[in-house]
């Protein structure tokens, strides 16, 4: 037999002319990819806290009407929620082991979503309170909603009902309400690994 050392060579070299002779699939998401490359969608980055920003740059994708998007983010900071806030979410060994076990099964199948605005609307039992200084409203939405009649030394007090970007228990309300959700129909967490979801009767399993 060969050296470990000559062995691992030669299996090296055929995984590198396998790579080089195999013809490449033509990448679907390249004018996208060039697009993002070209135009940074500023909108996708974090916005200071307890603040409300219009960009005029967008995420979605090519082709798409939405133009411009506005963000009212809450000073996460400045507030003291009583009880847990964190939320137990899928690690990535979890992840990995649900790829394998698609990947290892014969006639399995897999794809891939992502729950837009999650934290977003999330009904809330306890409310929070929070001030913004008017001269960061457009002028429109002062307008639209009459907030000159509400505004109190340069600032508009309001109540928040639902769940919103910046709060600490955004994501814990979230991911209860998602369980609650999923629960009803037939998809359990499993008890010992979070973030982990199969359903009682089929073979469909997530994370």
């Amino acid at each position: 037999p060969l050296p470990r050392q000559r062995q691992l060579c030669i299996r090296a070299r055929l995984s590198q002319h396998i790579r080089s002779t195999r013809p490449r699939q033509p990448d679907p998401h390249a004018h996208w990819h060039r697009q993002i490359a070209r135009h940074p969608p500023h909108s996708c980055r974090s916005w200071p806290k307890a603040s409300l920003h219009t960009s005029g740059h967008s995420c979605q994708a090519p082709g798409t009407t939405e133009t411009k998007r506005v963000r009212a983010t809450v000073g996460g900071d400045r507030i003291n929620c009583p009880g847990d806030v964190s939320t137990k979410t899928a690690g990535l060994t979890t992840a990995k082991l649900l790829i394998n076990s698609t990947l290892s099964t014969p006639g399995a199948m897999m794809m891939c979503m992502d729950i837009k605005d999650f934290y977003l609307n999330t009904p809330m039992s306890r409310y929070e309170y929070m001030k913004i200084p008017v001269d960061i409203i457009p002028a429109t939405i002062m307008a639209q909603y009459k907030l000159d009649a509400l505004t109190h030394n340069g600032s508009v007090y309001v109540e928040i009902r639902k769940g919103m970007y910046g709060l600490p228990q955004a994501g814990r309300l979230a991911n209860d309400e998602l369980v609650k959700h999923l629960a009803s129909h037939g998809y359990i967490q499993d008890d010992h690994t979070h973030g982990l979801f199969t359903h009682s009767t089929c073979t469909i399993a997530f994370c």
